[in-house]
């Protein structure tokens, strides 16, 4: 997610200002349709899509040493969280293996932190040829979808292996 923007909802206030603090932990560009008569803060940015009024609130950015600590926070959980995963990963792998053939992991291009490039890691939940045989996004019942692979898309367990992206 690149940016969100927050137009007349119905929500609580609270709701909305929490929404947005989260998207500002995220680094997500925060864009709010002004109502009528409303006071814009200093420092923001108003600018239109398609004729839509915006006010931007830039993503916050933090200390370099709040960088630092937290690249070892996610370091330090991601080596513990393999280490408690080690064993149901390796059977989540072979139960991949017995159930259709082709590789284990799903591997794909993302751009990540300032425009940069980098391979995500997912245990493959598809034939090894779905790209051939249809579109990539799956919808419903995707007969491309194998036995096992159904069952990590529910337990979301598909995902383990982006803790090795983190590292």
């Amino acid at each position: 997610i690149e940016r969100v923007i927050v137009a007349f909802s119905n929500e609580r206030a609270e709701d909305t200002v929490e929404l947005i603090r989260s998207m500002d932990e995220l680094r997500v560009q925060v864009d709010i349709v002004p109502r009528l008569y409303e006071v814009l803060p200093s420092g923001v940015d108003l600018h239109t899509i398609e004729g839509l009024p915006l006010v931007s609130l830039p993503p916050g950015k933090l200390p370099r040493t709040s960088l630092m600590l937290k690249r070892v926070f996610d370091v330090v959980v991601a080596l513990l969280a393999l280490l408690v995963f080690a064993l149901p990963m390796l059977l989540i792998a072979l139960a991949i293996r017995l159930d259709s053939p082709g590789p284990v992991f799903f591997r794909q291009q993302r751009v990540g932190q300032g425009s940069q490039p980098f391979r995500i890691h997912k245990f493959r939940t598809m034939v090894a040829d779905a790209p051939e045989r249809g579109p990539a996004l799956t919808v419903g019942d995707d007969p491309r979808i194998t036995r096992v692979g159904a069952w990590l898309r529910r337990s979301k367990l598909d995902e383990l292996p982006q803790l090795i992206d983190v590292l």
